[in-house]
């Protein structure tokens, strides 16, 4: 029964999902000089299985330095107003034991971060979303699906945010 409702749910959640994804705007990386990154807590179970938010900060700062975008207070807390990426990442075993369902919700959160021009309202910002099923032995697709939404975030954010040239000392 439990498998059966556990399908059901990965059935229904790609529509889900995209409509998550349709409310993502590239907008709202336009003229971010750079991003923290901010892991939320996992939970004993999660560390139980061998997950740690220090990991999923490292893949997520590491994979920013590589798309040549700016890590803003690396490895620390991130305080209110600084733009920064918000990594919520749940998981539950099934009861036999053999796979986790997870959940990995990837965001902007611009805070109260206000730029000239910018109506103030709602904190907009750019989101996806992951479920999916992992086999309890291969937690480590949970870092795969992490660089591969780290590498969706770094194309979006090149797009609006042309390197700019560099300037010859003087």
């Amino acid at each position: 029964m439990t498998v059966v409702a556990v399908a059901a749910l990965l059935l229904c959640c790609p529509s889900w999902l995209r409509a998550q994804e349709a409310d993502a705007s590239p907008e709202a990386l336009r003229g971010l000089d750079g991003i923290a990154v901010l892991v939320h807590p996992l939970g004993e179970k999660l560390h139980m299985a061998g997950l740690r938010e220090a990991r999923l900060r490292g893949i997520s700062e590491a994979g920013l330095k590589e798309a040549g975008i700016r890590v803003l207070h690396e490895g620390e807390d991130v305080p209110a107003g600084v733009p920064a990426i918000e990594i919520t990442l749940t998981g539950v075993r099934e009861p036999q034991g053999t796979f986790y369902v997870f959940d990995l919700d990837f965001r902007l959160r611009r805070g109260s971060l206000v730029r000239r021009g910018q109506a103030e309202g709602p904190d907009a910002g750019w989101r996806r979303r992951w479920n999916g099923m992992v086999a309890v032995n291969r937690l480590d697709q949970v870092d795969g699906q992490l660089r591969v939404l780290l590498g969706e975030f770094a194309s979006v954010y090149r797009s609006v945010n042309r390197p700019r040239p560099k300037t010859a000392p003087e």
